[in-house]
């Protein structure tokens, strides 16, 4: 594995963020679908504190085309469209496909009496695509895929790449690493991606690379399984312990977890068939 993907540098953090870019903060959250600019009298999208752009979610009706239940008492949003169901709760940062647990890197939440999602994973789930342009601060959803919920290609879009099946952003304010094999390494020995949670890197957040590393993990690999690799990552929460290495397993992958004395620790995912 040759590469680790990730730009460190202060000002190419602010550049990758989707939606938000420094250059363009003096410009207003636009939101265009299909070419139509939506337009919103009373509560106005925003960028949340994760750079995730939050829409109130009446706008996933009347922009999207889907069909939006409220539960008050469970505070859960559940939006539908086609053979596609997104149920997203408040305060959450777990959420479901078709009944499928995933994980953002953020939560719906509500403000001035209203209830904003994150539109770039409910616009996803669905099947649509969306792509940010930084420098006129606007998101352009295109809703042809509504219902089919296909991947992203290869390469991915905006600040999103996939890596071997798996979807990784460039770059992760937590510093989280990864680390992706090329075709040919994996043909040769299954190797797919490696998860450093480093320590020693100036503004690391650990409980946040955690966090980002459930919700590669979770993408690809058996949910429990999943929640066993972060439970036993986190023994290790600085840089002076030893966490001896450890495999993990689902029908298709098995996971190794370790790290040495004043390391970082890894999470390299391995095809079993290997």
């Amino acid at each position: 594995m040759k590469k680790i993907i990730s730009l460190l540098a202060a000002g190419t953090i602010a550049a990758a963020a989707v939606p938000v870019a420094a250059q363009a903060a003096a410009l207003p959250l636009r939101i265009v679908v299909n070419g139509e600019k939506i337009s919103l009298p009373d509560a106005q999208p925003f960028v949340d504190k994760s750079s995730r752009a939050q829409v109130p979610l009446r706008f996933v009706s009347q922009a999207l085309g889907a069909k939006v239940d409220w539960n008050s008492g469970a505070k859960l949003a559940s939006v539908s469209a086609a053979s596609m169901n997104v149920a997203v709760t408040v305060g959450k940062k777990e959420y479901k496909v078709n009944g499928e647990k995933k994980l953002m890197d953020t939560a719906a939440l509500v403000k001035s009496s209203r209830t904003f999602v994150p539109i770039r994973f409910v616009s996803e789930a669905l099947g649509a695509s969306v792509n940010w342009d930084k420098k006129i601060n606007t998101i352009y959803i295109d809703t042809t895929g509504i219902g089919t919920a296909k991947p992203p290609a290869t390469g991915g879009t905006g600040d999103e790449i996939n890596a071997n099946g798996f979807v990784i952003k460039k770059e992760y304010e937590s510093k989280l690493l990864v680390d992706v094999s090329e075709p040919s390494e994996v043909k040769e020995d299954g190797g797919v991606i490696v998860l450093i949670l480093p320590f020693g890197l100036k503004g690391a957040d650990f409980e946040r690379q955690l966090v980002e590393a459930e919700f590669i993990l979770k993408q690809k690999i058996e949910a429990k399984t999943v929640d066993a690799i972060i439970a036993y990552a986190k023994k290790k929460n600085k840089r002076d312990m030893e966490l001896e290495t450890k495999k993990f397993e689902d029908a298709t992958y098995k996971v190794l977890v370790g790290s040495a004395y004043y390391s970082d620790t890894a999470i390299t995912v391995i095809l079993k068939k290997y």
